[in-house]
Formats: C-alpha cells, sequence, structure tokens
C-alpha cells in the first residue's frame, strides 16, 4: 500500500517509491495499491495543504480522489504530473502482471453476511454453475493466456462439483485459488478432497478477531470456531 503526493515530495522520490513498489511486485509478487495523498478537511494535511496553497480553487469531491487522481498542486508537481506517472507505473505493472479470472459459481452460503452484495434472491441451488460451463470458462481462459482462475461465490464450497471443477482447471495448467467463508474446511475430511484435487491458494474471509463479532457480522453463531478450525486444518 502506497501514498503518493504529499508536499514536499518531488517528482524523484515519487518515482523512487513507485520503483520499489514494482520491483516487490516482480520479486515477491507483493500486489501494489497505490493512493493518492488526499487532503480531507479537518486533517493535518489539509491545514498544511491550505496553509501553502496546494489545493484548487474550485470545490472537489475529494473523497472520490483517494485512487482517481491528486488534486494537491506544488512548485514540484501538479495532478498532471502525478497522473503521467501512475499511468506509466500501470503499463509496467500490467505487463507482468498474471491474468487472473474470477469464477463464481453458485448464489448460496451458509453465512447471512450484513455486508454482502449477493442479497436473497440470489442465494438458490439453481444458480450452481453447470460442470459444461466451467469447463467452457477455463478452456476460453486457457485460451486467452490467462494463467490462474479465483473460485469464489456466493460460497463455492457449497457446490458439489467443486472437487471436479478445481481438478479440471488444474489438469488445463491454471493456478487456483478458493475464495470461502472457510466453514466447510473446518471438516478436514473435506479440505483433502480439494487439496488432492490440486488446491493450493486459499482465501478465507475472516472479519474480526473478535469471536463475537465475528459471528454478528457473519450472521452465524458458528462461524468463528469453524474458521480457527478451518485454519488450524491447513497449516
Amino acid at each position: 500500500h502506497y501514498i503518493i503526493g504529499f508536499p514536499g515530495e518531488t517528482i524523484s522520490m515519487i518515482n523512487k517509491t513507485l520503483k520499489e513498489a514494482a520491483q516487490l511486485y516482480r520479486e515477491y509478487a507483493a500486489a501494489p495499491l497505490i493512493q493518492f495523498a488526499t487532503p480531507v478537511k479537518g486533517t493535518e494535511l489539509y491545514e498544511k495543504a491550505l496553509a501553502k496553497k496546494n489545493l484548487p480553487g474550485q470545490r472537489i469531491d475529494i473523497y472520490e480522489r483517494f485512487e482517481t487522481g491528486s488534486i494537491i498542486t506544488t512548485e514540484k508537481f501538479t495532478p498532471v504530473d502525478l497522473d503521467i506517472l501512475y499511468k506509466n507505473f500501470q503499463q509496467n505493472i500490467d505487463r507482468v502482471r498474471p491474468r487472473k479470472y474470477v469464477i463464481d459459481i453458485n448464489g448460496r452460503c451458509n453465512n447471512n453476511c450484513s455486508y454482502c452484495c449477493n442479497d436473497r434472491m440470489t442465494r438458490k441451488a439453481d444458480r450452481d454453475m453447470s460442470m459444461d460451463k466451467f469447463k467452457e470458462i477455463v478452456e476460453a481462459a486457457a485460451g486467452n493466456s490467462v494463467s490462474g482462475i479465483d473460485i469464489s461465490g456466493g460460497e463455492p464450497t457449497l457446490h458439489p462439483l467443486l472437487p471436479d471443477m478445481i481438478r479440471y482447471a488444474v489438469l488445463q495448467g491454471m493456478a487456483v485459488t478458493l475464495v470461502t467463508n472457510g466453514l466447510m474446511l473446518a471438516y478436514p475430511e473435506y479440505l483433502d478432497k480439494l487439496q488432492r484435487a490440486g488446491l493450493k491458494d486459499i482465501i478465507l474471509t475472516f472479519l474480526s478477531a473478535n469471536a463475537e463479532i465475528q459471528n454478528k457480522i457473519s450472521g452465524n453463531k458458528s462461524s468463528y470456531k469453524m474458521i480457527v478450525r478451518a485454519i488450524a486444518n491447513i497449516q
């Protein structure tokens, strides 16, 4: 996570930050998130930028600017300069970034998270993706120079064909990552089945280290203890 465009920085300093971010990505696959120093009213940055007349005269919705561009102008750089640096950085990253597909194989879930973007109408068994459709997507991905897929949902571990899907994708040369709430991975036999199918990487949604908060947000009184058990199994 990198923030660029603070008053006092120079183009050379910002370039150094971006080069180091790119190097860490190439060497360790540490995907960089670049944001722009944004002077939110009431913060120290805002007061300093205002005092030094680094802010634009017209009214701007700064809350949309963190990831879209800078509004700060100094003697050393302008928002246009940062936009050019950022676009060049993204082009360099895109040249080495592995291409990946995200495949939502179902809509069902065994949690009921308060923030979930999938409403209750989508959580139906008839949204389970067919094996034929999954194969079609994976084959298209392989033909489009895609090297990996994230299998998501819904909650993908509720799909009865998940082990077969993982095995097929691995045989097609895909690096497979499972995006899951982890509840089903609390069962060692099921986790073993997925790993024997070729699963290597897992993204597990852990909402809070506080059991009460985890269970409340997930809408599942067993969520915390199941995830703790899942983590122990994965390790």
